[in-house]
This record gives structure tokens, sequence and C-alpha cells, in this order.
């Protein structure tokens, strides 16, 4: 076991190479379920989800004994083979591994929520699920391995009951913010005193309701993201009207891009591009980068906002925005803000749909999707083709007014 102990610690601190050269050794002297597991992990961080589905296979085998040398199923390598069927958009495929699981572990708490994950991408691509049993299983994201982090100390709303004071609680990334603020209008019929939880640089986007860092003295809480399970229908463009626009000179189409997300999120890999994807749209008008501290390159104008707000009227200035999928697509939409949000290479967030989808989803009307068929290039010849068309558009609608005053000017 000392090959297997040496490369768990090497996967630990990120070294994956040198934590594959141990588990291969381990292999050679006894080869167990637990050491496949983490042998498929490495890979699977490496990405190389081909190798890493064979490992998983193996490990999930029957004949694979575990490190104590007794058999059966296993629900880890079930879950990771459901993950890497939903990383490539095979939902079906991949519930059915997480019941797997979840046969030999009903509190598997990462098959649960993986479950509910590939059950709302089946709902956002408008397929018939048990849509209030996937917001239930969502709410496993507060007990799987790497917990979303929440102040649970208030009690939580019982979606119910009515009261003087709630705080919605921050949680997740940005994007969710925006996306699930829609629903904290409807708390209005239950409470008298709402308080969001958000950092500074949101709180006029919230400024209709009590916007707070630190928690207040209220009566419960409920997480943002858990609204949705609560309430129903609201609307997707909620900010529309409540920022101004800022102005920008000249005449050429004003676009806002935005190529990475936080290096935080798990998914940042393959949502993100190289900017140079970007620098190749140029001949289509201004380019501008919203995001804080992004890097300076050729042909592009940082802004630099330095808050949301100033975002918001960054945006409502602008006539597009081409994004990949990150917070800046989710001000847009709520913004009611025409907006091209770029498919990540893989593992599609379950609110984009797939692909079945085309260029719709169920969340921003103002949002179109260009899907990405494992090809960043093919996305950006979709993103020139669409701007070239938009160019002939706005060309004939020039050439139809001068028609038009010529025609005026003669009679």
């Amino acid at each position: 076991m000392q090959n297997y102990n040496r490369a768990t610690k090497y996967l630990e601190k990120g070294n994956h190479e040198k934590a594959l050269q141990f588990y291969k050794r381990q292999l050679k002297e006894y080869g167990f379920k637990e050491c496949y597991l983490n042998m498929g992990n490495s890979y699977r961080l490496l990405g190389n989800d081909a190798e890493a589905i064979k490992c998983y296979l193996k490990a999930s085998a029957l004949d694979t004994p575990f490190s104590d040398n007794t058999f059966g199923a296993y629900d880890n390598a079930l879950g990771n083979l459901g993950l890497l069927q939903y990383t490539y958009g095979n939902d079906d495929a991949a519930i059915a591994y997480y019941t797997a699981a979840l046969e030999k572990n009903p509190l598997h708490f990462d098959s649960i929520w993986n479950y509910a994950n590939a059950l709302l991408r089946k709902h956002c691509s408008l397929e018939d699920v048990d849509l209030a049993s996937a917001w239930k299983m969502y709410e496993y994201r507060f007990k799987r391995s790497s917990a979303t982090k929440i102040d649970r100390s208030i009690t939580t709303w019982d979606g119910i009951s009515s009261g003087k004071s709630i705080v919605v609680l921050a949680e997740q990334g940005m994007g969710d913010k925006f996306m699930f603020g829609r629903y904290i209008h409807c708390l209005r019929d239950y409470f008298a005193e709402i308080w969001v939880q958000c950092p500074e640089s949101m709180h006029a986007v919230f400024s209709e309701y009590n916007a707070c860092e630190q928690i207040p003295a209220v009566e419960c809480s409920i997480p943002i993201c858990s609204l949705a399970g609560i309430f129903s229908d609201a609307s997707d463009d909620w900010l529309v009207g409540k920022f101004g626009a800022r102005k920008f000179a000249g005449d050429k189409l004003k676009i806002g891009i935005e190529w990475a997300g936080s290096d935080t999120h798990s998914n940042n890999k393959y949502r993100s591009v190289t900017p140079n994807y970007f620098q190749d749209l140029l001949e289509f008008g201004d380019l501008y980068s919203i995001r804080p501290g992004a890097e300076s390159i050729r042909g592009v104008t940082a802004l630099n906002a330095c808050s949301w707000a100033e975002s918001a009227q960054i945006v409502n200035g602008l006539d597009l925005i081409i994004s990949v999928d990150t917070s800046i697509v989710h001000l847009a939409g709520s913004l009611g803000k025409e907006c091209w949000m770029l498919q990540p290479l893989k593992e599609t967030d379950f609110r984009w749909g797939n692909n079945s989808m085309g260029e719709k989803n169920i969340w921003y009307d103002s949002v179109k999707v260009i899907r990405n068929h494992d090809n960043w290039a093919n996305v950006f010849a979709e993103v020139r083709a669409r701007l070239e068309l938009r160019r002939l558009e706005a060309w004939k609608d020039k050439m139809q007014s001068m028609i038009g005053d010529l025609n005026a000017q003669k009679y």
C-alpha cells in the first residue's frame, strides 16, 4: 500500500502525473477498487477522459476487490462514471449510474447532487421530469464532498409561512445571484422586511431590498438558489430599466467581450478561451472588456468596471455581448441585452440545456447559446458568420434609408 499512499498524497497536492506513476506501481503489486478510482481521478484531472472511464469501469467491476479484499458495488466509481456521462451531455446514462450508486449507498450525497443537475438539464432541454424532486435533490449541494459554503445558523424558511423578516443568503457564483435574484420579489407576499446578502459591489443590484454583507437579526433565511424550488415563474429581464447606459463614441458596432471566468470555478479550464479568438473579431466593431483586472490585449479597450452597477451601465450602452459562460451572461440576460453565450468545451451547466435546444435557453430570451461541439475554432467561425450576417443586414438597412431619403428629395 506504500505506493498507493504516496500516489494519493501527490493527487491531493495536484501533481496528477506523479500520482499516476505511483498508482501504476501499486497495480503491479496488487490492484483494488480505490486505486483504480483515484487513478481515474488523476486521468480526468489531466483531461484524459478515455483513460479515466477505463479506470472507473475497472473500479466498479464486481470482480475487482476493495483494498480489504472484499467485493461488491462501489458507489464512488459508479458516481464518477455518471459524472463523465454528464460531462458529455448523456443525461440518461448519467442518471442510470447515479441510480446504481444510490442503490449501493442511499446517502451518497455527490450522486444525489449530480442526479439533480442531470434532471435539471433535461428540464432545461424541455424534457418532462419531476421538477419538484429535482429541486429537492439540488439542496444536497450543502452535503456533497465539496459542499457549498453558507451560513446555516438562522432557521431556514419553510417556503410556506409568513413573518416579519427574512435574509436571502449568498451562495455559489455571481451569475447565480443574477439568475435566481429574479425570485426575490416573490418574498414580498410573505415578509415585510427582506434582506439580501451580497458583496458590496452588488448592493446597487438589490437596492430595492436591504442589501447586506453580514447576516442581520432576522426571523429566518433562505439560500438564494433555493428560491427556484419554491417559486415558479418570474421575469428573466428583472433588471430592465434599473440602470442607465454609458455613452460610447463612434458609429461602429460596440461589442462587449469576456473570454475567461474565475480560476476557482471547477470547469474554468473548459469554459474559458485565450483572448486571441476575440481579437480576430476586430473587423466587426469596437471591442470592450468589462471584467476588472482583465489582461490588456491589443485592439480591446479594457473598461475595468469597479462595481456591478457600473458593469450594468456599460452593458446597457453596448450593442452586443459575446461571452463565455460567466456572470456577464447572466447580467446581460437580466438586463434584456442581446448576448451570445459561448458554450463550454465540455460539461455544460444545466441551465443552458443540451444541444437539442439550438441557440435557445429557458432562462433568458435575450441570450442566444452558440453550441460547442468540442472545437473552439468552430464556435468562433459561427460567431464570425453571425457578425457577417449582422453587418450585411445593417448595410441593407442603410441602403434602404438612403433610397428613402433620395425618393423624398425627388418628390
